[in-house]
């Protein structure tokens, strides 16, 4: 971990991460440091998004649809993984 100086004109003073791993590895660490480190932030924020919406705007949101993006990652990913099995003709 490298510290950013609390003089810097970053405010506030906030961590940089670093890992290194080996390259077929990337993939897996950067989703470890997304899970253990980032998504806690993030639930808290959506969490604090969705305190400050009325019932009706509430129950109108439908996280399949605001998170179409993260959804539509996840499918590909997946997929992408199928057809490279197929590909080398290996069972999942």
């Amino acid at each position: 971990m490298t510290e950013i100086s609390e003089d810097s004109t970053v405010s506030p003073p906030t961590s940089q991460w670093r890992v290194v791993v080996p390259g077929q590895l990337n993939p897996y660490a950067a989703n470890v440091l997304d899970r253990d480190i980032y998504n806690a932030e993030f639930e808290a924020e959506w969490k604090t998004h969705l305190e400050a919406l009325s019932n009706q705007e509430l129950r109108a949101m439908n996280p399949q649809v605001v998170f179409c993006g993260l959804v539509d990652r996840l499918e590909r990913a997946k997929k992408a993984y199928a057809e490279e099995l197929a590909r080398r003709r290996m069972r999942p």
